[in-house]
């Protein structure tokens, strides 16, 4: 068994501004395992540094290493490879190992198709057709390409407002997720800017106004707003999503399977919040074709919310992606490898 890091820097189309951070290029970590002549691909996208309790990229680069060498330990103990669901039981609960095993699950995962000559489909069968969510900021001057978006998530600031934004709102013909990224000062302010925005478009959620781990507020917010309040950076355990529950905090909450530990805590994690009466869709960081197709196929068997399974738009190609019928349904191409650094190598034999 041979497991490799790579790291590989891809340039948006468009730069995104968030509440305490401009989106203009994504550096992502990518696990690469080969067992027995075959191999599988993972990848997590971190934000470069750490920001509203998530890690940064080389803190979860040095983890990933970590979990790495860990894993073909327990190989060895065991004689063969651990199965791929088994990586989230070794966390140690911290937001940085749980983007580490998010991405060596994966390669994990589709190493394990591609040995059985699956597609994920095969493993998650499809239950709805993803409809994704397209990404834009009222803090920027110019907005990405959104046709075809089932949402148009805007990122904003309760400080952010001219009448440039009320045409730029005006002139969508999705309905919009307003994602505060924590930014809100107080329940008032919150409240009169989500109902200024709603007079110029189809306001249908309020996304993440406090910061992460504030259901007080949010929940005093939610008793205020007409449009349903979303968390993301607040969830990360099944215990967030029952307190958000409890304290009546908010109507959805966005699963990011790298925040939460994986794509089988994600799945499980979709479940929780359903048997809460919350409304669950999948959410990303900017991640590659592979990565999406992760997404995408997580959110087929779970959710028949938007979510961040669409493509992102990159300044060219597909950053290095080749699609094909196995796995995730993804493999890298020639120029990946040209493109990629070469991090960390784990050796081991079972």
């Amino acid at each position: 068994m041979r497991i490799e890091i790579w790291s590989h820097r891809r340039e948006l189309l468009a730069g995104v501004t968030a509440a305490h951070q401009k989106h203009l290029v994504r550096e992502s970590l990518f696990v690469r395992t080969i067992y027995e002549h075959c191999e599988g691909w993972g990848e997590v996208s971190p934000q470069p540094v750490a920001l509203n309790g998530d890690p940064g990229l080389a803190e979860v680069s040095s983890a990933l290493i970590d979990l790495c060498i860990r894993f073909v330990q327990r190989a060895r103990v065991e004689e063969v490879p651990p199965e791929w669901h088994r990586v989230g039981a070794w966390s140690d609960g911290s937001s940085t190992e749980r983007f580490a095993i998010c991405a060596l699950e994966m390669s994990l995962l589709d190493l394990h198709l591609r040995q059985t000559g699956e597609s994920i489909d095969a493993l998650w069968a499809p239950v709805f057709a993803p409809r994704f969510q397209a990404t834009v900021s009222l803090m920027d001057p110019v907005w990405p390409v959104v046709d075809g978006a089932s949402r148009v998530r805007v990122k904003a600031s309760p400080r952010s407002w001219s009448n440039e934004c009320a045409l730029r709102l005006a002139n969508l013909r999705a309905p919009v997720l307003l994602d505060l990224n924590g930014s809100g000062d107080s329940v008032g302010a919150v409240r009169d800017f989500a109902e200024r925005v709603a007079q110029h478009c189809d306001l249908v959620a309020l996304e993440q106004p406090f910061g992460a781990g504030d259901f007080v507020t949010t929940s005093q917010l939610a008793r205020q707003v007409m449009c349903p309040v979303s968390l993301d950076e607040s969830v990360r355990t099944r215990s967030d999503i029952t307190m958000a529950a409890k304290y009546s905090a908010a109507a959805m909450v966005c699963i990011k399977p790298a925040r939460v530990g994986g794509l089988s805590t994600a799945r499980s994690l979709v479940r929780v919040a359903e048997s809460n009466g919350l409304r669950a869709y999948i959410g990303g960081f900017f991640e590659s074709p592979l990565g999406r197709a992760a997404n995408h196929g997580l959110s087929a068997n779970t959710t028949d919310e938007p979510g961040d399974v669409g493509p992102v738009a990159l300044s060219t190609g597909q950053g290095g992606w080749l699609s094909d019928h196995l796995g995730f349904g993804f493999r890298p191409s020639e120029a990946f490898f040209t493109e990629a650094q070469l991090v960390g190598v784990v050796d081991g034999t079972t």
